[in-house]
C-alpha cells in the first residue's frame, strides 16, 4: 500500500491469480507458474482488507499484484463491477488501474467486455512491453 506524498490518496495493489504463467523477466510471481485463478470474491476481499489496514481510507486500486489480469478476465470484470458498486467500495474507473503484460487480443477482448461496467468512462490501463515477457 502506498500513501500519496501529500496524504490525499492511498493506493493498493491487488492480485488476480495465485502465481503467474506469463514469465516476465522483471517479476518473480511466475517462478512456480499459475496455481489457480482467484474468484471475483477473493479479488474484492483483498481490496476490503487493504482498506481496513489503511484505516478506512483507500482511494485507488491497481490490479498488478500476482498474476496476469487478462488470464482471469471473467473474475476481474465481476470484481471491477463489485468494486464500483455503492455497496462495494464505490470506486470509479478513474480510481482503478489494470496493469497487463497480456496479449493484445486479450486486451481488446477485455476492453470490449468492460464496456458493460457502470461508469466505464475512461479506464486506466497500463501495458508492459512484450519484449520484457516470455
Amino acid at each position: 500500500m502506498r500513501p500519496h506524498p501529500r496524504g490525499e490518496r492511498r493506493t493498493a495493489c491487488i492480485s488476480t491469480q495465485v502465481g503467474c504463467g506469463v514469465g516476465c523477466i522483471f517479476c518473480a510471481s511466475g517462478a512456480e507458474g499459475v496455481i489457480r485463478n482467484l474468484t471475483a470474491a477473493e479479488i474484492v476481499e483483498q481490496a476490503f482488507w487493504l482498506r481496513t489496514l489503511a484505516g478506512g481510507k483507500l482511494t485507488n486500486l491497481v490490479v498488478m499484484g500476482m498474476g496476469e489480469p487478462l488470464h482471469n478476465t471473467a473474475a476481474l470484470l465481476e470484481a471491477l463491477r463489485l468494486l464500483q458498486e455503492p455497496a462495494g467500495m464505490d470506486l470509479g474507473t478513474r480510481r482503478i488501474t489494470v496493469s497487463t503484460s497480456g496479449p493484445v487480443r486479450g486486451f481488446e477482448e477485455f476492453l470490449a467486455a468492460a464496456r458493460v461496467l457502470p461508469e466505464f468512462g475512461r479506464p486506466a490501463i497500463r501495458r508492459s512491453a512484450p519484449s520484457s515477457c516470455a
